[in-house]
């Protein structure tokens, strides 16, 4: 008798029902995902924290996952995990890396990735050295005289023992040449690191996703929690995912949906301009330059305003309905 119950309930976002339409909002949001013609920039959608971006965001996977037109593949990335931008490369390439592992069935995927990234060439140097090397292993010691014996014959020993004294005095200098006058000069090794890991994550999309394949398989990416770093850190992540979509292989490979408080990010836009404004305080030009950043970052935005009373009491009771039964 002394028991006491509690009433309480606890809603988790697991436990949501779709309201205020999203079902129909989030369809209609994964058909223009789907048909976009131009990958030219990031799908934003924005909100106040709380404001439910991540449960939109998981919608509309529910959409194009089922989708019949692609078959999609999903990368998390949360942004905060790794600020500074060296890290936050490595950090978004391991997360594409284990991804492809984990969707793909092949069980050569490793090799085919390793393959994608160096090609055939040094497995044939392998070959061209190891299997002569098995040969003259194999040949028995008297063959061997022989063999020597002949080439000696043909060439004659002293144009021989020349060629090698030539050879071993030259070969440097001879290579040295050859590459001159046959390799592309490049300055790939100054780009840094950001370029090699932009590399290597060519190679594994092309790996994951031929070019025969991309009109039929797309990977998208989930950038959340972009808003919990600083405003500095915050530039530097967004625009080193619109660098990377700068890269056609990938453009054609990746759609990339950022979840981030609009204002949030305006300010980091700002930050970014912060000597700019020193010079010129003009607020219609201040506003004009954000609204010029935000059009180049993103090709689609999706706002979140905030919940109305009305709106909030819709959730409230069908939630608190769901959890009752």
């Amino acid at each position: 008798g002394n028991e006491k119950t509690s009433n309480k309930i606890t809603i988790t976002r697991e436990s949501r029902e779709p309201v205020l339409q999203i079902k129909e909002i989030t369809e209609e949001i994964a058909k223009i995902i789907v048909n976009l013609k131009s990958r030219d920039g990031l799908i934003g959608i924005f909100g106040k924290w709380g404001r439910g971006k991540t449960y939109l965001m998981e919608q509309i996977w529910s959409e194009l996952k089922n989708d019949e037109k692609y078959l999609y593949h999903r990368v998390n990335f949360h942004a905060w995990l790794y600020q500074d931008t060296p890290a936050c490369w490595a950090y978004l390439y391991e997360k594409f890396a284990e991804a492809y592992l984990t969707h793909t069935r092949n069980p050569f995927k490793v090799l085919l990735l390793n393959y994608q990234r160096h090609k055939g060439w040094p497995f044939l140097k392998f070959l061209i050295i190891f299997i002569p090397a098995i040969i003259w292993k194999l040949i028995p010691f008297i063959q061997k005289i022989n063999i020597l014996w002949f080439v000696a014959s043909v060439l004659g020993i002293g144009v021989t023992l020349n060629l090698f004294y030539l050879y071993f005095k030259n070969k440097e200098r001879a290579v040295d040449l050859i590459k001159t006058y046959t390799s592309r000069h490049t300055l790939e090794p100054l780009l840094g690191y950001q370029a090699e890991i932009q590399k290597e994550l060519v190679s594994l999309l092309k790996t994951w996703i031929s070019d025969k394949d991309k009109v039929k398989k797309q990977v998208v990416l989930f950038v959340e929690d972009i808003d919990r770093c600083s405003e500095e850190k915050i530039i530097q992540v967004i625009d080193s995912l619109r660098v990377m979509l700068e890269n056609q292989d990938i453009k054609n490979r990746v759609l990339v949906l950022a979840a981030i408080d609009q204002e949030v990010l305006k300010r980091a836009i700002l930050w970014k301009y912060k000597d700019l404004f020193k010079v010129n305080e003009d607020k219609n030009e201040l506003n004009d330059l954000v609204v010029e950043y935000m059009d180049k970052l993103f090709i689609l935005g999706i706002n979140l305003p905030c919940l109305s009373v009305s709106e909030r009491k819709e959730i409230f009771v069908r939630e608190v309905c769901f959890k009752s039964h």
